[in-house]
């Protein structure tokens, strides 16, 4: 698998304000749906572990496993984060190195070719009344022009890589092979600050090495929309000018 937004520090540290603004909600919805004792809960696609101390406190395992094909978010997690277990695999192969009995991603499987394919394949791994939730981008909507032209180039991007930005859809209509025990919608109004904040870093970036974002958009686009986030995140806008809706899948085998 390709990470669309890079392994670096300022990946890490894009994930990090993610967690912040995502993490509380996330948390609630794991509560809400893991109400028997877990012995091993794995976190899939675990970067540099923020999702993986949220998935152990949430599901309340004895033991927490994060599982991502890169060395350097594996590295950070390890460091950042020593009560937990962390194994580099491929996510696109299975079995994993790893069994539990409660499975979990966020933003993963628009980065994913067959989404609804290696969910399939991924409950198979899980035991009998096993658990594997997810959580993926089904839609953004904003007025705000810089954030329109944001995320049309994002879409675009992932797309040139043969995935899909907005995922959720896809699972929302999804045929799965074990019983779906949820699958609805969750909307989420996030600040202006908090978003720039979440897509700055792209900006100067990825942005400034994928040939895609560079022989289809202006230089001096590029800076301008930079610019207009960065001044975004300075002024602190703390309106909600931008909804996130997200698709909550529950498979239980």
């Amino acid at each position: 698998m390709r990470y669309t937004y890079g392994q670096s520090e300022t990946a890490a540290q894009r994930l990090k304000q993610i967690a912040r603004v995502f993490d509380p909600h996330s948390s609630a919805f794991i509560k809400s749906q893991v109400d028997l004792p877990v012995k091993v809960a794995i976190d899939l696609g675990c970067g540099p572990g923020f999702t993986t101390r949220m998935l152990a406190r949430a599901s309340r395992a004895a033991n927490t496993c994060g599982l991502d094909a890169s060395s350097e978010f594996l590295r950070e997690a390890k460091r950042r984060f020593s009560d937990y277990e962390f194994i580099q695999h491929d996510l696109t192969r299975t079995p994993f190195p790893v069994n539990g009995g409660v499975m979990y991603c966020r933003f993963l499987l628009s980065h994913l070719r067959q989404p609804v394919s290696l969910m399939n394949r991924w409950s198979r791994l899980l035991p009998t009344g096993g658990l594997l939730l997810a959580e993926e981008l089904e839609a953004i909507d904003t007025g705000i022009e810089v954030f329109q032209r944001y995320l049309t180039i994002n879409q675009g991007l992932v797309a040139s890589q043969g995935a899909r930005l907005y995922v959720g859809a896809e699972l929302a209509r999804g045929k799965f092979d074990a019983r779906v025990r949820l699958n609805q919608p969750f909307i989420l109004p996030v600040t202006n600050s908090d978003a720039a904040t979440m897509f700055f870093s792209n900006t100067t970036s990825i942005w400034e090495k994928e040939e895609f974002v560079l022989g289809k958009v202006p230089a001096a686009e590029l800076r301008e929309i930079s610019q207009a986030l960065k001044a975004m995140i300075d002024d602190g806008d703390r309106r909600t000018g931008i909804i996130w809706k997200m698709r909550r899948i529950l498979i239980q085998a």
